[in-house]
């Protein structure tokens, strides 16, 4: 309320000074011209409103309850930071053990592969598309123990598998459209049998001996998806979302299979908040302040106060 009395003071001193030059000024006219003069009182009037409102002000000694906190707040913004710690040779969720059971053949499949295999419990139930990784062993039944299941990229010293370095290459064409094609029956251009025969190949370092159930196939074809898979698979990771190999190996020294599982690798993600200002000030340690942590002096207006 001072101020508002010490601007109107002011105010009221610059038009009465203007309006008594304008009077000494123009004073023969006084008598002559009656509207000229009131014209001209209004226009010291209005000079003076216009002068006045232009006025600024030293705002550094004006209290702070004065100034205008428009709209401040603090808010905490979260920022994830992710990392990914999957590992490929050891796969989470997979049990030790499993039962499983052929269910079909080649030509009899239902999924269109060399095996249908269906694991009847743990977490892994259900049928899978199998393919044969030892041509040297067969089944003694058709239902057996799973007493090992592993990662097709881990550790695989110590079973019968001669060319453990060409598993990337399998994983490659496990996640192909190439497959797809083979097990859905579009493919005009290879069969299960030539799928299989290329597995042989890969794994075993040559080809079949007595290349039993693999209906209509050729050498040639299976050699084309060996070299395909050589060439476009060397070094090949699945991504998350995609197959991974995974072994089975039966009880008794029977045949080991490899079936597609789903990789699932969920990162790890913390998060860093940090403080925004939302809004043109806030108050800092008694200072008023802009968004940004800058500095702001506000050019006051005469009215800005009403």
């Amino acid at each position: 309320m001072t101020h508002l009395i010490q601007r109107y003071g002011l105010f009221t001193q610059f038009y009465w000074k203007s309006a008594e030059i304008a009077r000494i000024l123009l004073k023969p006219l006084n008598t002559q011209n009656q509207p000229i003069m009131k014209k001209i009182y209004y226009l010291a009037l209005a000079l003076t409103i216009s002068f006045a409102s232009c006025e600024k002000e030293d705002v550094s000694e004006i209290e702070d309850s004065s100034l205008e906190a428009v709209n401040h707040s603090y808010r905490y913004k979260k920022k994830r930071k992710c990392t990914s710690n999957c590992r490929l040779d050891v796969l989470e969720n997979l049990p030790s053990t499993a039962n499983a059971c052929i269910t079909g053949q080649g030509s009899t499949s239902a999924t269109g592969a060399y095996w249908d295999i269906e694991i009847s419990d743990t977490s892994l139930a259900g049928t899978y598309p199998g393919w044969c990784i030892d041509e040297d062993l067969g089944f003694d039944n058709s239902c057996f123990e799973i007493v090992s299941i592993l990662s097709s990229y881990s550790d695989l010293s110590g079973y019968p598998f001669e060319v453990t370095e060409n598993f990337d290459s399998m994983n490659w064409l496990l996640n192909s459209d190439l497959l797809e094609s083979i097990l859905d029956g579009s493919s005009s251009s290879y069969t299960f049998g030539d799928f299989q025969a290329a597995i042989w190949i890969l794994v075993e370092g040559e080809s079949c001996n007595s290349c039993n159930g693999l209906g209509d196939w050729d050498q040639d074809r299976a050699m084309e998806l060996v070299d395909l898979a050589l060439s476009e698979g060397e070094g090949y990771e699945p991504e998350s979302g995609e197959n991974i190999g995974v072994i089975l190996v039966p009880e008794n020294d029977q045949q080991s299979l490899i079936v597609p599982y789903k990789y699932e690798c969920k990162e790890e993600c913390k998060r860093k908040c940090y403080r925004r200002c939302k809004g043109r000030w806030y108050k800092h340690h008694g200072k008023y302040k802009k968004c940004g942590h800058y500095y702001k002096k506000r050019k006051w207006k005469w009215w800005s106060r009403w």
